[in-house]
């Protein structure tokens, strides 16, 4: 599947672009159907190793004729996946030092089966504020963490309706 970019595009707001990720996760099939429009790379944790999900594209909103391709990713239980923005990678210490991606990835690596998908966060985020500071809202971070079980049912009725 391909998507365009014609809409944003068309809306002409100058200088103005949104960076994201969009996915789909199938829970029965366990399969991640994903697109990227300028966000880092999504990480995937398995076996206590990070590894790259090697989807690109540009912002929203740069050319008028963009076509962002998708990859599909088969999962397993315990599998997490990782969609950071550049804020958490780009949080700086009073240095000016970057928390960077190898500190992120060291922090995943010791993901266990025990950690729920907002502990996951909770440790994300509590070590890029702890790592900058005073300067830890210099940038917005935003992140979303999918951990994979053993089930393929979903109860939607729990989750947040978003307009």
């Amino acid at each position: 599947m391909c998507i365009r970019d014609r809409r944003m595009y068309g809306a002409r707001l100058d200088t103005k672009f949104i960076a994201l990720v969009f996915g789909i996760y199938d829970a029965s099939d366990r399969r991640l159907t994903l697109a990227n429009a300028g966000e880092p790379y999504p990480l995937l944790i398995r076996g206590g190793k990070a590894t790259l999900i090697e989807v690109s594209g540009v912002p929203l909103g740069l050319f008028g004729e963009t076509q962002y391709d998708e990859i599909t990713v088969d999962l397993l239980p315990g599998d997490v996946v990782v969609c950071a923005s550049d804020g958490i990678s780009d949080a700086e210490d009073p240095h000016e030092e970057s928390f960077g991606t190898e500190r992120l990835y060291t922090l995943l690596a010791e993901v266990t089966a025990r950690d729920s998908a907002v502990a996951i966060a909770d440790r994300i985020l509590g070590a890029t504020d702890e790592f900058s500071g005073v300067n830890a809202a210099a940038d917005d971070r935003t992140l979303v963490v999918l951990r994979v079980t053993d089930e393929i049912a979903s109860d939607f009725s729990k989750l947040p309706i978003i307009y």
